[in-house]
């Protein structure tokens, strides 16, 4: 399977789900590990083929990391999708998601609301340990990350 096929049977319906109910942990967790399942296969994608500017990695967390400099949003996606997978994140280095309970539902709240939004309804959060925002809704980080790694993948050979 492409990125490309990955994206477009896996990655796109998984964000729209999570989109259309913004108050689902199973719905954003899957969207989330969806996204980060990308960055790989975009990794080992151009690591076959070999382009210069991954063949210097041994293997997709270097690639996701060099990622993560240019989106912080893409950042907190890795660091959930990784704290979603091992539980608890315990290396010394400054992540702004280190365990799943960071994950809330709470209101949707002036600043997180968007049009098509109900009122009194309520929305996924992430509280952050490390950054410039101290929380964000899920489904505007999914949002984000969507568009950016299909601006990977759109450039993909």
């Amino acid at each position: 399977m492409t990125p490309v096929d990955f994206l477009e049977k896996v990655v796109r319906p998984n964000a729209a789900d999570a989109r259309r109910d913004p108050n689902s942990l199973r719905m954003a967790s899957n969207a989330l590990l969806s996204l980060d399942a990308l960055a790989g296969m975009v990794f080992w994608y151009l690591h076959d083929r070999g382009d210069a500017n991954v063949t210097r990695y041994n293997d997709d967390s270097a690639f996701k990391a060099e990622l993560a400099k240019y989106s912080m949003d893409f950042r907190i996606i890795r660091d959930a999708a990784f704290a979603l997978k091992h539980g608890r994140l315990t290396r010394q280095l400054p992540r702004p998601v280190e365990s799943p309970d960071q994950f809330e539902q709470n209101t949707n709240v002036l600043g997180f609301f968007r049009a098509g939004d109900k009122l009194g309804g309520s929305l996924l959060y992430l509280n952050l340990r490390a950054g410039p925002v101290s929380r964000v809704a899920v489904r505007d980080l999914i949002g984000s990350g969507l568009r950016f790694l299909e601006q990977r993948v759109g450039s993909l050979p």
